[in-house]
C-alpha cells in the first residue's frame, strides 16, 4: 500500500494513474480506511481535473471519455465515505455531474476501474446510478 501512496503523491499524471491502477489490486471489500487513504494521497484536485478533461472539448474525444469514465467511478467510490460526500469539494462537482446526464442522459459510464476498494466484478453503471451514489453515498446500486 505504501508505493500505491506514493504514487498518488506523484508529481505526474502518470504516477497517479498507476496509483489508482494499483489501488483497486491492493484492497479488498469495502475497505473504507484505505479508500480515505487514497481519496487523502490522490487529492481532489487532481480528480476534479480529470472530470474537467472528461467534459472539455477539442482533442481525443475517446480520450476524453476514458477520463470520464474514471474520474466518475473514482469519485463515485470516494462518495462511500460520508465526510468526503459532504465535502465542499465534492459538493463542488454536483453541478459538473448534471451536466453530464443532461449531455449524456442515454450513454452509459463503463467502468474502467468501480473505484479503489470494490470486488473484482467490474459493472456499468448508468450516469444517473452514479450520480445517485454522489448525492447518497449509502446507497446501493444492484
Amino acid at each position: 500500500m505504501d508505493d500505491c501512496l506514493k504514487l498518488l503523491k506523484g508529481e505526474k499524471d502518470e504516477q497517479k494513474f498507476a496509483g489508482l491502477l494499483l489501488a483497486t489490486r491492493l484492497c479488498q471489500g469495502n475497505d473504507d480506511a484505505s479508500v480515505r487513504k487514497i481519496y487523502d494521497a490522490v487529492g481532489f484536485r487532481f480528480l476534479n481535473r480529470l472530470l474537467r478533461t472528461g467534459l472539455g472539448k477539442g482533442g481525443d474525444s475517446e480520450e476524453r471519455k476514458d477520463y470520464l469514465k474514471l474520474a466518475v467511478t473514482v469519485l463515485a467510490t470516494f462518495c462511500r465515505l460520508p465526510e468526503v460526500a459532504s465535502s465542499a469539494d465534492m459538493l463542488s462537482t454536483v453541478p459538473l455531474f448534471l451536466e453530464i446526464l443532461r449531455k449524456r442522459s442515454s450513454e452509459k459510464v463503463g467502468v474502467v476501474i468501480v473505484g479503489p476498494c470494490s470486488s473484482t466484478h467490474q459493472p456499468s453503471f448508468p450516469l444517473e446510478t452514479t450520480l445517485n451514489l454522489l448525492v447518497n453515498p449509502r446507497a446501493t446500486s444492484s
